[in-house]
């Protein structure tokens, strides 16, 4: 934030006293005033009187009722889950003033939501609970939303901090952002105006219910079922236009809905969390989130010790190794399994959740008036992992395999511990053979599984450490004593010697043998294609930009004081694109695509069964985690940028020479000589780039939906329309999904994926944008596929 010269603040305090005095004579005339917004009352924990490795680690509890651990079950069949709010068992006993629980919102597995009364409510994690699915069966999962109002609910980062000018999902208003249309315009909230407010208190005395979404992170499923920004419900019923819901034998509440999950994919951990838009941020600041891990009884032995069975059905056969697809038998299984779910957040001193919006803490927080609440990044004080702050864990000197889940909103992780970490999954599954590592960089959303081999460390404390700045790289260093520590593992010292006989990955063994390996569209160790470039059909460029809003004096539409904005970030767009795709361009490059009653304008149109290059040229000064809904991808490479030089082209190449805020692409959307025939509407960024290709990361060479795109920089993923194990030389007719992924067509009307940055701030304000998967012709129809609309699904 730029510092204010003392010019600055004499002409800020000579204006305020002005106002003041105006507000006075207003008065005197008996003039009616506006009333300022409600500011939280909240002041902020000094994170480091937080006392650090004082609680053990919650780990995953089998058939656990939440109150000790992760509570664990199998995700196969009907499986009911509710969305509650609820006490946790956040920060240590001995944190100066707090005394009180941290009162947070989190999925409970059964019928309803545990009462103040029940002992459930107060709960050791409100991380839970993780499902466990078993590949090709189906899980029959229901939501339902039992939220409180946005008056009553206690988790006071959500009531004091939903910015109602952002593209959100507006329950009370049918979808309308209006508050977003005015600050599209530029308007800037008036004081006292119900823009200026946040959603709990401009809607009395109506009932402000909490819209939420699910979203399985990584799933590939029908779109139905993606559970997008659109799919929202609300505790009394209210529906985003996007709401669907599987057919189901039970009555569906009217807050909830029923998703049939195929589970049709490989072995691989993911994520299952709210999704709504526009305010993503806040639900998960206050815990909607868990893990899904989907087993592959063919390739694992079920009947090894610590494997999941689900008691729900009959026991699975063993895998044979004869069938030369098993995992080492040794590998341990998914009940052995330790999460690390690592998240930062910031304190009041009464021990609950606060949210850095407008001048909560002081300081002027919102760089620009146009968005009272929202902040274009949320770095937190405090780490906490699964749910603890600064936990610590005992282990004996073996092996573990560990789960890391980087579940932060902007912060980026550099994780060291000083003992290797060998890496045996990525997001989408498992690698051919574990990759060693000294360091791990993990961005929000990502996923990767380790084995950690504690072996001649007995009476040792070792300290997970981070290293990353914030923003990544070329941030702020972590404090080395509270942001530069994530958790402490203490390795006991056994009274007899520990005999470890699991998966050794320092062997040499492979965990997928040769007839599993998996099926590679990129060398990674040369950063090339491994395909023939006849078979990418299409190479689309994207380009990451800022819009930013300039320094100015203003009428703080909370407060109502005069206020020095330093100006900076008012969205980040995906192509200078809307998530809506409205626009001023003329071009007809742009396929309006009505759902539910509205319509957005899609300009991502992916083919199943096809490969495609995407290149994500940033050119904004902070990195982005890129996801993508509905498929994976492999990293193939990235690549430096002359930005000044390529940011010159890129403007001139806009209507008129100049860039336009919002306008979309500055070229025609559809491949042209001046992109160099690749799709996304920019110039070519071939003629500035700047050395070789940069290969993935050791790490990254497996299937992923997430991905770190550093500034300055391209990076380029190849992306497949169909299911990972498919092989490469397939033909036409065999690439495809077991399910409708066009989201059919009933009256024009389609469900669709969206790819947009996971880091919630970003994909909160703009930076996200629907795509459509187009059905492979050479495919069956959907109605002669294996699972079917209505039906299935």
């Amino acid at each position: 934030m730029n510092e204010m010269s003392i010019k600055d603040h004499l002409l800020v305090r000579g204006q305020r006293i002005g106002l003041v005095l105006l507000v006075m004579l207003l008065a005197a005339l008996g003039t009616a005033f506006p009333v300022s917004a409600a500011k939280s009352p909240q002041l902020p924990l000094d994170a480091g009187t937080i006392p650090q490795f004082a609680q053990p680690l919650p780990l995953l509890s089998i058939g656990g009722d939440g109150t000790s651990g992760i509570a664990t079950f199998g995700g196969i069949g009907p499986t009911e889950i509710h969305i509650c709010e609820f006490d946790a068992k956040v920060l240590p006993s001995g944190t100066p003033g707090v005394t009180a629980n941290t009162r947070s919102w989190g999925y409970v597995y059964g019928t309803t939501c545990p009462a103040p009364s029940d002992p459930t409510y107060t709960r050791d994690s409100f991380i839970g609970p993780v499902l466990v699915a078993i590949r090709d069966m189906g899980t029959q999962l229901k939501l339902v939303n039992d939220l409180p109002s946005a008056h009553d609910t206690g988790v006071l980062a959500y009531k004091y901090s939903v910015d109602q000018t952002v593209h959100w999902a507006d329950p009370l208003n049918a979808e309308a952002d209006d508050c977003h249309h005015a600050a599209l315009m530029g308007e800037i909230p008036a004081f006292g105006s119900d823009c200026s407010k946040n959603y709990a208190e401009v809607s009395s005395p109506l009932n402000p219910t909490i819209p939420a979404a699910l979203h399985l992170h990584g799933g590939l499923v029908p779109p139905e079922l993606d559970g997008g920004p659109d799919a929202w419900v609300t505790s009394t019923g209210i529906k985003g236009h996007g709401y669907y819901t599987s057919p189901s034998p039970d009555p569906i509440p009217s807050n909830g809905f029923v998703y049939n999950y195929p589970n049709r994919q490989e072995a691989s951990a993911l994520i299952f969390h709210d999704h709504v838009l526009g305010n993503l941020r806040l639900n998960l600041y206050a815990g909607i989130a868990s893990a899904y891990v989907i087993e592959d009884p063919a390739i694992i032995r079920t009947d090894a010790t610590g494997v999941w069975v689900s008691t729900a059905i009959a026991p699975l056969a063993s895998c044979e190794s004869a069938s030369k697809k098993c995992l080492p038998k040794n590998l341990p299984g998914s009940a052995e399994i330790v999460p690390i779910v690592i998240q930062d957040r910031i304190f009041d001193t009464n021990g609950q959740l606060l949210w850095p919006a407008d001048s909560i803490r002081g300081v002027q927080l919102s760089p620009n008036p146009e968005h009272p609440y929202w902040v274009p990044d949320f770095f937190g004080d405090t780490i906490v992992v699964n749910g603890k702050a600064w936990p610590y864990l005992d282990v004996q000197p073996k092996r573990y395999r560990f789960l890391f889940i980087n579940a932060s909103h902007s912060r980026i992780y550099d994780l060291k511990l000083g003992v290797p970490m060998w890496i045996i999954a990525t997001d989408g599954g498992y690698l051919d053979k574990p990759v060693k590592v000294d360091h791990l960089p993990i961005t929000s959303g990502e996923r990767y599984e380790v084995i950690i081999d504690f072996a001649g460390k007995a009476g040792q404390n070792l300290i997970l450490a981070n290293t990353a700045a914030a923003p990544y790289p070329d941030g702020t260093s972590p404090n080395p004593a509270t942001l530069g520590r994530v958790m402490q593992f203490r390795i006991q010292t056994p009274g007899t010697p520990v005999v470890d006989a699991s998966y050794d990955p320092a062997s040499g063994t492979p965990l997928r043998p040769e007839k599993n390996e998996l099926v590679r569209l990129v060398k990674p160790k040369k950063g090339k294609l491994a395909v023939k470039k006849k078979q990418v059909a299409a190479t689309r460029q994207l380009v990451f930009n800022d819009v930013n809003g300039p320094a100015q004096n203003a009428v703080n539409p909370v407060t109502g004081e005069l206020t020095a904005y330093p100006g900076g970030r008012l969205e980040i767009l995906s192509n200078n694109t809307k998530w809506s795709g409205e626009s001023s361009r003329t071009y007809g490059d742009f396929t309006p695509v009505p759902l539910g009653g509205v319509t957005n304008y899609y300009s991502e149109f992916n083919g199943e069964g096809t490969i495609e290059v995407v290149e994500f040229v940033n050119l904004t000064s902070v990195s982005h985690a890129q996801h993508l809904h509905g498929t994976t991808f492999q990293v193939l490479n990235r690549q430096n940028l002359n930005k000044g030089a390529y940011v010159a082209a890129y403007n001139t190449a806009f209507p008129g020479g100049s860039f336009i805020a919002g306008f979309g692409p500055p070229l025609n959307y559809n491949p042209s000589d001046a992109s160099g025939r690749k799709y996304g509407g920019n110039p070519d960024v071939k003629p500035f780039l700047q050395g070789s290709v940069i290969p993935p990361r050791p790490e990254e060479a497996g299937w992923k939906d997430t991905v770190i795109v550093l500034p300055d920089q391209v990076t380029r993923v190849a992306v497949r329309y169909a299911p990972t194990d498919i092989p490469v030389k397939a033909k036409a007719e065999e690439l495809y999904f077991p399910f409708d992924p066009s989201g059919g067509s009933v009256g024009g009307e389609r469900y669709g994926f969206v790819d947009h940055c996971h880091m919630t701030e970003h994909e909160d304000n703009e930076m996200m944008r629907p795509s459509l998967i187009n059905l492979n012709p050479s495919a069956p129809v959907p109605g002669d596929r294996l699972l079917k609309k209505g039906v299935d699904y």
